[in-house]
């Protein structure tokens, strides 16, 4: 691995060559095999409490129904959304809703 990193320095396009010379290897291999590998996984993982965690669940309800969350229940107001528009960065990826930002830039009225 030495020798590698010594020619990634000294020689960066023999660095390169070495690795097109490589030969990949098409391991294809079936859903079944996919499925059995990681579930295997799963249930080789170990088993991890946090007190911490497990005493703040014990504390708390959380089969409430009738949550209120107060800034949740305020109106957005225009220039809340004027403000987040600004904000926006061109060439992002979209986002859930498929739209680009240049699409919110371009297109809002105030």
């Amino acid at each position: 691995m030495k020798d590698i990193e010594r020619l990634r320095h000294r020689s960066p396009r023999e660095f390169w060559k070495h690795f097109s010379k490589k030969q990949y290897v098409n391991n294809n291999i079936s859903v079944e095999e996919f499925n059995d590998y990681f579930s295997q996984l799963f249930n080789e993982m170990p088993n991890v409490y946090n007190d911490k965690a497990k005493i703040f669940c014990n504390e708390h309800d959380f089969n409430v129904d009738d949550f209120i969350f107060e800034e949740l229940e305020k109106p957005i107001t225009v220039k809340e959304i004027e403000c987040v528009i600004n904000k926006l960065k061109t060439n992002k990826a979209f986002g859930g809703d498929s739209r680009i930002n240049e699409y919110f830039i371009a297109t809002v009225e105030f």
